[in-house]
């Protein structure tokens, strides 16, 4: 355990030790690699275990956790009171890539729980700031009780009973009616495969909430055919035109954006969009290995990757 991990597994502890369920607290190695990144060192930020579970990210926790609890286990990123950690890019993509959940322990979170004799977290929650001022993710935060988190299965990562990110965004459109008129006649576009439409629907949007032009995303037709099969993946219903059925989705993905060279550069897109909505989809292991192969072969060059 290095210098300090001791006083930071402590106040977990008190947060969670009044309660019989959340009793097998055990600190995780320092992780080295987070989601490809390389030479991410944790420093003093403690990745916890227990009973009814906390989950990371973190490629491979200790063997011995794992061999400890495996038939129970859930884990979190448990951080201190230090809010500034939040700014690193690594608990962002933890949070955004995986819709993992971030908890605190401060004193103001002890004291809560002392007084309420109970558990007592506080939950941290990535969310999209206002529509028309660019979206640009927000951290928000408030004290929970165990009840307030859905914490799954053994294995699953533990999330909020509210609103989700992508949720939360969905609210947001619905409430703007020009957004929201707009994206009705893009997905309408995007069925037909009408480029010049889809370019008007995307623009109009872009103008009011920020982002590329359309004609800066590519050729027209590949960029339809594409954005099309991202948001038939999306909603789960057919928004792109095609005669393959939404019932053979791998096909239709791997026909109409992994194998095309032309529209390779959507394949980010596509694993993050997954990783929300289908992660069925990136169990194929047609589906994978083309991922795969396509962000290997855009490695080095940025300028053909499209997020």
């Amino acid at each position: 355990m290095p210098p300090r991990r001791g006083c930071h597994l402590a106040m977990p502890q008190e947060a969670l030790l009044h309660d019989r369920d959340l009793v097998a607290i055990a600190p995780v190695t320092t992780a080295r690699r987070i989601r490809g990144r390389e030479d991410f060192n944790l420093g003093s930020e403690l990745m916890v275990g227990h009973k009814v579970g906390l989950s990371t990210d973190a490629e491979t926790p200790s063997d011995g956790l794992h061999r400890r609890h495996t038939n129970d286990i859930r884990l979190c990123w448990v951080i201190s009171g230090d809010r500034s950690q939040l700014d690193r890019r690594a608990f962002k993509d933890i949070y955004l890539r995986n819709d993992g959940q971030i908890f605190a322990v401060d004193d103001e979170v002890l004291d809560e729980a002392r007084a309420a004799n109970a558990p007592r977290l506080r939950l941290m929650r990535l969310l999209p700031g206002p529509l028309r001022e660019g979206l640009r993710p927000q951290w928000r935060e408030r004290i929970v009780t165990p009840k307030e988190i859905d914490w799954g299965r053994p294995g699953d990562r533990p999330r909020s009973k509210g609103d989700r990110f992508d949720g939360y965004l969905e609210k947001l459109v619905q409430r703007d009616t020009a957004v929201s008129h707009l994206r009705r006649e893009f997905y309408s576009a995007l069925t037909d495969c009408n480029q010049d439409q889809a370019g008007v629907s995307w623009d109009g949007i872009a103008s009011i909430v920020g982002g590329v032009s359309w004609s800066a995303l590519g050729d027209p037709y590949d960029t339809v055919r594409a954005l099309g099969v991202l948001a038939t993946v999306r909603r789960n219903e057919l928004t792109v035109q095609t005669k393959i059925e939404m019932s053979n989705l791998p096909h239709l993905v791997n026909s109409l954006l992994l194998e095309p060279k032309e529209r390779r550069s959507w394949s980010r897109a596509l694993r993050s969009l997954s990783e929300s909505w289908r992660p069925d989809l990136l169990a194929v292991p047609s589906v994978a290995k083309k991922i795969e192969r396509n962000l290997e072969d855009a490695h080095g060059d940025p300028g053909n990757e499209l997020l």
